[in-house]
């Protein structure tokens, strides 16, 4: 009976393409839009974990918070020397780099830049599992000495705008410095672009251009198995006891930032959903209004099934059977809408999409309950007519 009424349904669809066509529409749009932020949002996720591995997990940055007065007064200045006391005597931390950044021009004979200078530690290429195009990273015999290393997009933009090959010495704010090397292209995800773009010198020489002797931030490697939570409170209670009095620290790890964005994937999925609902409600009272007027068209249809000795529950499956059909043929369409808009989202972000097959069942799943809800009236409906007045009609 199921394969008899799917074959009538068809051919009911088929016999009005236009109406089926409208009625199908709000479906398409509600499921299509569900399964385009699904997909995207798997992608998004799948792609910062991707970055944040190669940046590396185990890596937290410590910033200075303000003090009570909002200034930066030594008492609430994270220093260098908190940094020597920290990676002596906290047992989570592998190893630290501070940093100083402070921005200004950079020149090498007519060629000019403007950006971010770093004052960093030699541990810093290997917190930040950097490379070296040319030459040798800074050295801890290098902290007084006005030595530079240019990240790699850095030195592209001075050798594009004239300056000669190979690359001996730059002024930055004035000053002279010897280029001692070039760092390959980062791969930092996100945080590529302020390595490849930044010019490196030692921080004991950024600190004499600074306004102040606090540091910018810290990045910190941990032991491997540490939990990133207690890290932060044996971090935290060290300094305050560097400090003597309670530091306002802020510290953020790459596992914080994954969990703030898939709160907002979860946010952002939860919002569309609730759009793709309205759709698929618009899309759902189409579905019955088509199927009230197909009531009403075919009601000698449903008279002579009756006369033939149809049971009303065989109109009403025969009726609940083409709005499922119909309201599942939207799911489909829009299940390929939204994967098409996902992976054209994709493609152009040069992202690699990631699918979660029970998306794809849900979506599909949710269409059949939109069919099998609306379709219920009308069938009732149908099943409910009276065989004479019903085989009496036009």
């Amino acid at each position: 009976m199921i394969a008899v009424n799917a074959r009538e349904a068809l051919r009911s669809l088929a016999s009005s393409k236009q109406r089926t066509l409208l009625a199908l529409i709000g479906v398409i749009i509600g499921i299509g839009s569900v399964m385009a932020m699904l997909g995207l949002g798997e992608t998004v996720k799948a792609e910062a974990l991707r970055q944040f591995n190669q940046m590396g997990t185990d890596v937290i940055t410590l910033r200075q918070g303000f003090g009570p007065e909002g200034d930066d007064a030594r008492p609430q200045a994270m220093l260098p020397e908190d940094m020597t006391l920290l990676s002596r005597y906290a047992n989570s931390v592998r190893s630290v780099s501070p940093e100083v950044e402070i921005y200004g021009k950079v020149r090498s004979g007519t060629a000019e830049l403007s950006g971010s200078v770093k004052g960093v530690w030699p541990a810093y290429v290997d917190i930040n599992r950097l490379k070296m195009a040319q030459g040798r990273f800074l050295t801890a015999y290098d902290r007084d000495s006005p030595f530079a290393v240019l990240g790699q997009a850095a030195f592209n933009k001075l050798i594009q705008q004239g300056a000669r090959e190979p690359l001996e010495e730059i002024t930055i704010m004035g000053r002279p410095f010897s280029v001692i090397g070039v760092l390959a292209p980062a791969e930092l995800g996100y945080n590529s672009s302020m390595v490849d773009e930044a010019v490196m010198i030692p921080l004991d020489m950024a600190q004499r251009y600074a306004q102040s002797p606090g540091l910018s931030q810290a990045a910190v490697r941990l032991w491997p198995d540490i939990d990133h939570d207690l890290a932060s409170a044996e971090i935290q209670s060290l300094m305050n006891q560097f400090k003597g009095m309670p530091f306002n620290l802020h510290i953020s790890s790459p596992r914080q930032l994954l969990e703030q964005i898939s709160r907002q994937m979860r946010l952002y999925t939860m919002l569309l959903a609730a759009v793709g609902s309205i759709s698929l409600i618009v899309g759902g009272v189409g579905i019955m209004n088509m199927m009230l007027v197909s009531v009403t068209e075919r009601r000698r249809e449903i008279g002579i099934r009756r006369a033939m000795g149809a049971q009303r529950n065989d109109i009403v499956s025969q009726f609940l059977v083409e709005s499922m059909l119909l309201s599942l043929s939207g799911g489909i369409i829009g299940v390929a809408l939204g994967v098409a808009v996902s992976l054209i989202a994709a493609s152009v972000k040069g992202w690699q999409p990631v699918w979660v097959p029970g998306a794809i069942l849900l979506c599909l799943g949710v269409s059949l309950v939109v069919g099998l809800f609306f379709g219920y009236y009308p069938a009732r409906k149908a099943a409910g007519l009276d065989v004479i007045v019903a085989l009496r009609a036009d």
